[in-house]
């Protein structure tokens, strides 16, 4: 009987260290952001705003923001084709801007004068910001609030860029 005992906290004990905590990273990945201006207009396309997180691989409150807030907005039916990405402001990996330069998201981050993370910032198709960033989590009670207001205005920013023609966006795209 013991021996069953031992066995059966033994498998609860492997499934709680090894793959809860692996489950619940996989929940909250954000594709880190590769090309701002082709990611943009995707978003655009679609009627919404590009949401682009500023973080940092050390930072707690970042994963609170990814996992909580960020990712789920992904599937959320509210927002459908919103494009969500990542940057960290530590890294040299090389992406390439709204004026299709390539630099390093730590360069990039700071020429948004970006220095706390967690900070979240709305664009529009053209790469312009819609509104102030969100920057860290002071309270986690309306924080949820704050994030749908600043796509809410995202939104609008693209739909009065587009006029309603997906050849008016910027740059004279079109959606496919």
């Amino acid at each position: 009987m013991l021996q069953c005992h031992i066995m059966k906290y033994s498998v609860l004990y492997f499934l709680l260290c090894f793959y809860l905590p692996a489950a619940l990273a996989a929940d909250d990945h954000l594709p880190m952001a590769q090309d701002l201006l082709q990611e943009s207009r995707t978003a655009a396309c679609k009627g919404q705003p590009y949401i682009v997180m500023f973080g940092s691989s050390t930072c707690p409150y970042c994963t609170v923001v990814r996992s909580l807030y960020l990712a789920p907005l992904q599937d959320d039916p509210r927002y459908p084709g919103l494009v969500v990405r990542e940057m960290e402001i530590d890294s040299n990996q090389r992406v390439t801007d709204f004026s299709g330069e390539l630099q390093s998201m730590s360069r990039l981050a700071a020429s948004y004068g970006v220095s706390l993370v967690p900070q979240v910032m709305v664009f529009t198709a053209d790469g312009e910001q819609v509104g102030k960033s969100l920057i860290g989590i002071t309270t986690e009670d309306f924080y949820g609030y704050y994030l749908d207001e600043a796509i809410e205005a995202g939104m609008q920013a693209v739909r009065q860029q587009s006029t309603g023609a997906p050849s008016a966006l910027p740059g004279g795209y079109a959606c496919d």
